[in-house]
Formats: C-alpha cells, sequence, structure tokens
C-alpha cells in the first residue's frame, strides 16, 4: 500500500490542473487505503498535530480522500460522524470544525477554495465532488438533452438547475448528481453553462470545440463525445439564447396619472439582422 507521501506526491500535479477535487476520481480501493493510512497516521499524534501535519505535509492526499470518501457515505448529516468513525478520532464540534478548516486550507493550496452555499464546511466538500466521470452519461441523458428539446428558452444556468431541482431531477439521477447542483453554486452553474454550450454547439455542427475553449475539463469532453458514440442520440435543439422581452406598463413620472407602454427591443439572430419589425 502507497504510502501519504506518495500519495500525496501523485495527487499534487492532478490537482494544480482541475476545477474541481472531485475531477481526480479514487477508485474504492484508493478510499479504503488512504482511508487506513490516514487512520494510522491520526493514531500516532495528538489530533492537533495530526491536523497540522496533514496540512503542511499532505494536503492533496488529504483533500482528495475527504471528497471521495464524503461522495460514498454521505446521508443527510452524518458526514463528520463517518469521517471520525474512519480516523478513530473522538467526534464533538470542536475537532469536526478544524477537519472542516484543514479541508479549506489544503482546497486553498492548490487555488480551489470556493465560496459555496450552504454549511460552510460539508457544502464545501460535497461540492467539490463535482459529477463523477462514470455519472456523466445520466447527466447528458436525463437532464442535459431533454433540456435543449424543451420549449423553455433563455433560462439562466442558475434557472435552469433551480427548474432541475424543482423538478423530477432527484427522481431521475443519482444522489450525487443532485447534490452537485444543490450545493455547487457558482461552480455548478458554470458547469451547466458550458455543458449546454458544448450540447448546442454540437447540435448545430456536429462538431465539438476542444475543452479550452468551452471552459470545460477534458475528461468532460471526452464523456460526452463517447456517450453520443454509444447511444447514438440525435440532438434536436430549439432556438436557444433568445428569448423576447413582453412589453410592460410603466407610470409617467412627470405626468399625473399618465401610464407609458414601454416597447423593449429584441434581441435577433445573426441572419435577421436585415427583417423589418413591427410592435
Amino acid at each position: 500500500m502507497p504510502s501519504l507521501e506518495q500519495w500525496d506526491k501523485q495527487l499534487r500535479p492532478l490537482l494544480s490542473e482541475v476545477i474541481l477535487i472531485g475531477e481526480v476520481e479514487l477508485s474504492k480501493e484508493d478510499v479504503d487505503d488512504l482511508s487506513s493510512a490516514f487512520r494510522v497516521f491520526f493514531g500516532h499524534y495528538k489530533f492537533s498535530q495530526a491536523i497540522s501535519h496533514a496540512t503542511n505535509y499532505f494536503p492533496a492526499a488529504f483533500a482528495a480522500w475527504l471528497v471521495a470518501l464524503a461522495g460514498d457515505v454521505y446521508e443527510g448529516n452524518n458526514l463528520w460522524e463517518h469521517v471520525c468513525r474512519t480516523l478513530k478520532v473522538e467526534y464533538n464540534a470542536n475537532q469536526t470544525s478544524r477537519l472542516g478548516q484543514t479541508f479549506e486550507e489544503c482546497a486553498d493550496r492548490f487555488g480551489l477554495n470556493y465560496e459555496f452555499p450552504g454549511n460552510r464546511y460539508v457544502s464545501h466538500i460535497l461540492a467539490h465532488g463535482g459529477i463523477p466521470r462514470h455519472l456523466l452519461p445520466e447527466f447528458f441523458a436525463k437532464l442535459l438533452h431533454p433540456t435543449l428539446r424543451e420549449s423553455k428558452i433563455g433560462l439562466t444556468a442558475n434557472e435552469q438547475i433551480k427548474h432541475w431541482l424543482a423538478g423530477a431531477a432527484s427522481n431521475l439521477v443519482p444522489r450525487a448528481i443532485v447534490r452537485f447542483l444543490d450545493y455547487g453554486g457558482h461552480v455548478a452553474e458554470r458547469f451547466v453553462d458550458r455543458s449546454l454550450q458544448m450540447a448546442r454547439t454540437y447540435a448545430r455542427s456536429r462538431e465539438l470545440p476542444q475543452a479550452g475553449e468551452l471552459g470545460l475539463a477534458a475528461g468532460v469532453v471526452d464523456a460526452y463525445r463517447e456517450w453520443l458514440r454509444q447511444s447514438g442520440e440525435t440532438v434536436k435543439s430549439v432556438q436557444h439564447g433568445r428569448r423576447s422581452h413582453a412589453p410592460f406598463l410603466t407610470l409617467d413620472p412627470y405626468i399625473m396619472q399618465a401610464v407609458l407602454l414601454q416597447l423593449p427591443g429584441q434581441p435577433l439572430g445573426a441572419k435577421e439582422g436585415r427583417v423589418h419589425f413591427f410592435w
């Protein structure tokens, strides 16, 4: 079994290339090995010393392990209880708070300490789990592509996520996907926005841009390409990115009891620039 030093050496360059820690996927065997290694490590030191050493010497290993462990076990509010049981340390508020702070410090080492909504530490860890690569096909099939066929257009990424979560998303897809959308904040919004851009680009041109052009991890684009190949999915999208703005009434601030009809400008596609429209 690799030592914590070996694990950290292996994981550091990987964390330097990702947006979410969960993009560095660990197998169940990897998580079990890291759990054993950290359990032995915490058994050799006082808790405060072990936490300090983990931050200073094994930040990549600690952060990646905690995210992977949370993805496997989190139910309700039992994350810290499971972490403490795994490490064989006392489960109390002071120690769980220190574990959360340590995670933030480790994530910060790699520029990955974002702000997420919800519980400060738990939300942070869960959001960093992202959507595991093996679940991306379900995200594509059950959320992303059905959205392309819907009549709801012009939704922002935040609105789209709320639409999914308010609907059947929690029943259609695995918990890890719902959890990321729910806790992921601006990182989840960015992921959804870029994923929709990727799907719409493919729908128009049958070509996929490079990951760097989209602002997505290469693994996401590769997974989408493979999913398209295996599923034989044909994309038919509605006209996205354009939503007509309705006229509205306002009161004239200068003329008593006068009502103004406001006719807002309307977005036009590139091919419609010379077409005349009338209200």
